[in-house]
Formats: structure tokens, sequence, C-alpha cells
């Protein structure tokens, strides 16, 4: 197949005797992505020195293209980035995941603060030294939407059902094919009175 893939780097290192032009000329191919084609390579070529594309690259270009494994590195190049990409996002919805969890909780302190005691606004006098506390401006209602919302952001960021959905019999029954259905109707009937009578 022609020389081994650089085995001191990334595949998609210069190899060991690879001529600068044809490097840089995988180097383009490298770039261009999955959909990228030894013939569109050339025709871009082509067309820098004003020249018509045309539809077969030449052999010296095949045969490099062979020689120096464009396609394998080219390849090892692109699960390369979609490896760096997994990773990435992997790490912002752990990111993510840790601060819903954190305003969760801080929601669910606040929650506690109004239940044990009504949030209050302080009040001085003139000289600053005596204290008045008025109730703070929420009803209850508030309490129970916080603790709603922080329940949710909780169960989000800690990977739960967020809420509960029934699934009857006939849910499952309208999902399978017609032809189905009746018999295994009757097989669930079956099932739960014979459970019944147990």
């Amino acid at each position: 197949m022609g020389d081994a893939i650089n085995a001191e780097g990334p595949p998609w290192d210069r190899l060991p005797n690879e001529p600068l032009l044809w490097y840089a000329r995988f180097e383009r191919f490298r770039l261009a992505g999955t959909l990228r084609s030894l013939t569109g390579l050339y025709n871009e070529e082509r067309a820098t020195r004003n020249k018509r594309p045309i539809n077969a690259p030449p052999r010296a270009w095949v045969m490099a293209q062979r020689r120096w494994n464009w396609c394998e590195r080219a390849e090892a190049w692109d699960l390369a980035q979609l490896e760096a990409q997994r990773v990435e996002w992997a790490t912002r919805r752990e990111a993510l995941r840790v601060r819903e969890w954190e305003a969760a909780q801080k929601i669910l302190d606040r929650v506690d603060q109004m239940l044990g005691f009504p949030l209050a606004r302080v009040v001085r006098d003139i000289e600053g030294h005596a204290t008045t506390i008025e109730p703070a401006d929420w009803k209850l209602r508030d309490v129970a939407r916080l603790l709603g919302v922080a329940s949710h952001v909780a169960r989000l960021a800690a990977g739960s059902e967020t809420e509960r959905v029934q699934v009857t019999i006939d849910d499952v029954l309208t999902s399978l094919p017609e032809e189905f259905r009746e018999t295994v109707r009757q097989e669930l009937a079956a099932l739960v009175r014979d459970g019944a009578g147990s």
C-alpha cells in the first residue's frame, strides 16, 4: 500500500520522506472535510491556473494518494475531530449539569429560608441602632413554585425523570402492527385475570 502511517505522531502529520509538495496537497485534501475528493482537489489546483476542470486526476495524483495513505490519514483526522467534539460537548454537558444542580440547591436553600422564617426587610432608625423587621412580600404559593422549579432543575441535573407518564394498555396496543393487537390484548387480559385470582 505504500509507506506506513507515521508512528511518531498523529497519522495526518508529514510522513518520513513525504515530499513537501504532496504533503501540502494532502493538507488541503485533509481539511476539505468528509466530502473531500481527489478530483475536486485537483480541479481546485487547476482553477488557480485558470484551467478548466477535468473528470479525473492524473495518474501521479492517484499514485501519490495511495503511496502516502491520504484516505486513511484523512479519516484518522476526521475521527479525531469527531472525538474532540464529543469530548467538548460531554464537558459542556457536565458543566451545565453541575451549574443546574448548584442552582437547584440555591433555590432549595431559599425555600428553606422562606419556610423557616418569613423573608424580612430590615429597617434601622435614624441613628442606625434599632432594627425593625418587617415581613417580606411573598406568598406560600411562591414557595410551592420555587420548590417545583428546584425539583425540576435538580432532577434534570441528576439525570432523573422530570415527569411521570402513564402508559395504558391501549397506548401499547396502538403502537403494535394491527394484526398483532387482538392477540396481545387477549394475552394481557389473561395475565390480568390470572394475576387477580392468585
